[in-house]
């Protein structure tokens, strides 16, 4: 599984990515959201995990706007 964090590997977030890597995923991190929608463009990922201090509806609707499958 490859996994993209959107956002600062502190707190749960670094929790959340050390369960998942230790469980065989593949690790992405960005720390801004044009690193993240970059990313998802370039190489994709299985799942998304985004902090929440990040605009989440944007986000959306930059995946909406560029037919990436939520």
């Amino acid at each position: 599984m490859r996994l993209l964090i959107i956002g600062t590997m502190r707190g749960p977030l670094a929790t959340a990515a050390q369960i998942a890597m230790a469980r065989g995923a593949t690790l992405a991190n960005a720390e801004t959201v044009a690193q993240g929608l970059s990313t998802l463009r370039l190489r994709g990922a299985d799942l998304l995990f985004i902090d929440l201090r990040h605009p989440i509806d944007e986000i959306a609707q930059a995946m909406r706007d560029d037919r990436i499958s939520t």
